[in-house]
């Protein structure tokens, strides 16, 4: 595992903070696959501007990427700018977020009487020498058997593509793309994650496919493994 410092963020102590009160840090299973040209990247060639479309400018999601991107960048060594005539390399932000339905069918416990427990006591009259015993029946309770129930769940498949090319010749120098499957619709604060948590793989050759599981910390750090 290997954990790497990020300034803390307010998205993602607001997303760590719904999973403190359940007790653990949020994980995100991941993909992610990264190539370049044959060149080790950051290097001091290139000073980055990021290209920017009219739509993905009067985007707000668009817009706290960007500035996800632009600090993570910058904390890995890369040299950006904001003056498109210096820079060398256009850097393309894209991402995607698809939204599905699906139905899952569980196990739902029936609870029921299950039997009773039966009391006896009893009471010595003196004064007629007699013996009463008094029983009393007590109901008990639990899991009498099992019902299916369809629940409805919502899933967004977000994809993030990030790829830098030269300014002059137009040659890809290297792209890298993330993968993630999330339970909830508001991906802003998991695209700041998919970003800063992957940081390390961001113009980087993987050679194929990684799975990767991310946990965001509530300290501001990542844990990353890789999965088999």
């Amino acid at each position: 595992m290997c954990t790497a410092k990020i300034p803390p963020r307010p998205r993602l102590f607001l997303l760590a903070a719904l999973f403190l009160l359940a007790g653990c840090s949020p994980q995100y299973s991941m993909r992610v696959i990264s190539e370049t040209d044959g060149h080790a990247y950051p290097n001091d060639q290139y000073t980055y501007y990021i290209a920017s479309s009219k739509k993905q400018n009067s985007d707000p999601t668009y817009q706290l990427l960007k500035q996800d991107v632009k600090s993570t960048l910058s904390e890995a060594g890369f040299t950006l700018t904001q003056d498109r005539n210096r820079g060398t390399a256009l850097l393309s932000i894209d991402y995607t977020a698809k939204t599905s339905t699906k139905h899952i069918t569980a196990k739902k416990p029936i609870y029921g009487q299950t039997g009773t427990v039966e009391k006896t006591h009893g009471t010595y009259d003196k004064a007629t020498g007699r013996y009463t015993k008094t029983t009393t029946t007590t109901p008990t309770y639990g899991t009498v058997g099992y019902e299916d129930e369809t629940k409805e769940v919502t899933e967004c498949d977000i994809f993030l593509h990030l790829s830098a090319a030269s300014s002059k010749t137009n040659k890809e120098l290297w792209s890298t793309s993330i993968y993630h499957t999330h339970d909830s619709e508001d991906i802003s604060g998991v695209l700041s994650v998919m970003v800063r948590g992957c940081k390390d793989y961001i113009a980087r050759n993987t050679s194929g496919i990684i799975s990767l599981q991310v946990t965001a910390n509530d300290d501001g750090t990542f844990g990353i493994v890789e999965k088999q």
